[in-house]
């Protein structure tokens, strides 16, 4: 745990906007990160300090700060402090978000079309499912565990696209089946460049098993909720890695 070097006074952090305030403290600290006006190791102010100085809810901030250590940038220890990582995990990943940045409106456009069409899918699964479409997909799901464990891209890719479409198929709407189908082959590079953001691996699973799990209590507002939420984090992600390549001056 990084407890040893310097702690940041405050003095590099500025007072936000009201409008989207996760994502405006979010890419503040990573320019400041980047920038090195954060340094490896440095601690960052209490939460306390952070909401009054950039002038937000405790609830962006700390979605900010989840953001940035799923990304690799920031360490958290609860109840003790937030560090500068030593050594930010963006290595190997540079090709993936890079793609990302040069794609970027087509990116957000694509996922913006896949939100509002699984948040739909996902409730009428909820309400629809026949037994052996919910165990369809809990073996994709399971499948999808498998290939995570064992960081193997190209099956990562099949099994989220068959969990997508057992899903789908358990909504019972042909039309959002095939609509779906055919989205998640225009998707197939953004999801392979996605998979490079440093910790969205991690994040991949739980969050899979978050949807599937509000599909199979039932609850179709639970279930739109929880594909909402994802899709939301993803995005997030997907954000603050674009920013990360979009200054290629800085180097973390």
């Amino acid at each position: 745990m990084e407890t040893t070097q310097k702690s940041s006074t405050g003095e590099e952090f500025q007072p936000l906007k009201a409008q989207r305030l996760s994502g405006a403290a979010a890419d503040q600290l990573i320019e400041l990160i980047r920038s090195g006006r954060l340094a490896p190791g440095t601690r960052l102010p209490s939460e306390r300090e952070m909401v009054k100085i950039l002038g937000f809810s405790r609830n962006s901030y700390r979605e900010a700060i989840r953001v940035l250590e799923t990304m690799g940038l920031l360490h958290v220890a609860p109840g003790i402090g937030t560090w500068v990582c030593e050594k930010p995990q963006w290595a190997g990943a540079d090709l993936g978000m890079e793609w990302l940045a040069t794609h970027e409106r087509q990116v957000f456009e694509l996922l913006e079309v896949r939100d509002a069409l699984e948040v739909k899918v996902v409730a009428l699964a909820a309400k629809r499912a026949s037994e052996a479409q919910l165990e369809a997909i809990k073996s994709q799901l399971d499948r999808m565990r498998r290939a995570v464990d064992c960081e193997d891209v190209e099956e990562i890719l099949a099994a989220d696209t068959a969990f997508h479409a057992a899903v789908a198929e358990a909504s019972g709407n042909r039309v959002l089946e095939s609509a779906q189908a055919s989205l998640y082959e225009s998707l197939i590079d953004t999801r392979r460049a996605m998979i490079s953001i440093p910790g969205r691996l991690r994040r991949m699973d739980t969050e899979h098993r978050a949807i599937a799990e509000a599909i199979f209590s039932r609850d179709p507002d639970a279930a739109a909720r929880t594909m909402a939420v994802h899709a939301v984090r993803v995005e997030r992600e997907v954000s603050v890695a674009i920013h990360a390549v979009d200054h290629p001056g800085n180097t973390i």
